[in-house]
């Protein structure tokens, strides 16, 4: 019983050391009531930054509101050092859906978690042509210098009229504990 006691504490301590929430991050106010257009090379993207008490962050789902159905896009996941895209971490293929529905993307199968810094989210639109597809944003903007976009992935460009609706999922305070790590602290206390 003693040693049932000893890891039942245990377990309730590492439970309250990592307070772990899932989190939608967004830098808007949430009413998206205006829409930009792009041709086919259109690559809105957007600079995420948790606080320091939210570290390290596991990356779950990503949601883009577009203004175009069963477009195929690619989602991408950058480092970013500031707000400037560094190396390209993920590229996801995903199907929009119109507005006001959410384009959600799993982001979580490539096991991303951000200990420190920034993270940026983006899309293109490879299958578009010059038709294009809408993004949609909240006017006027109110989060400056979150909010960027490109043609080539490359050159990005503070993005100055709107706040997209770009937002990601999270779970902050994040620890990974493998299974086989539980059972050792089993058999130190058998």
């Amino acid at each position: 019983m003693k040693y049932f006691m000893i890891a039942l504490s245990l377990a309730f301590c590492l439970a309250s050391l990592s307070s772990a929430a899932e989190v939608r991050i967004r830098y808007s106010n949430g009413n998206y009531n205006a829409t930009t257009y792009f041709g086919g090379s259109g690559h809105p993207g957007t600079v995420f930054k948790p606080t320091s008490g939210q570290y390290p962050v596991f990356l779950k789902k990503a949601h883009f509101g577009l203004y175009r159905n069963v477009v195929g896009v690619q989602v991408k996941v950058w480092s970013t050092t500031g707000n400037t895209p560094g190396s390209l971490l993920a590229t996801f293929p995903a199907t929009t859906k119109v507005w006001p529905t959410w384009t959600d993307v799993d982001i979580s199968t490539a096991s991303i978690v951000i200990k420190a810094d920034n993270f940026f989210l983006s899309t293109n639109n490879p299958q578009m042509g010059a038709l294009g597809t809408g993004v949609r944003g909240a006017y006027p903007q109110t989060y400056p210098g979150y909010h960027y976009r490109s043609s080539d992935d490359i050159r990005w460009s503070a993005w100055t009229l709107t706040d997209w609706a770009i937002e990601c999922t999270v779970e902050t305070n994040y620890v990974s504990v493998a299974p086989a790590s539980l059972g050792r602290v089993k058999a130190l206390y058998r």
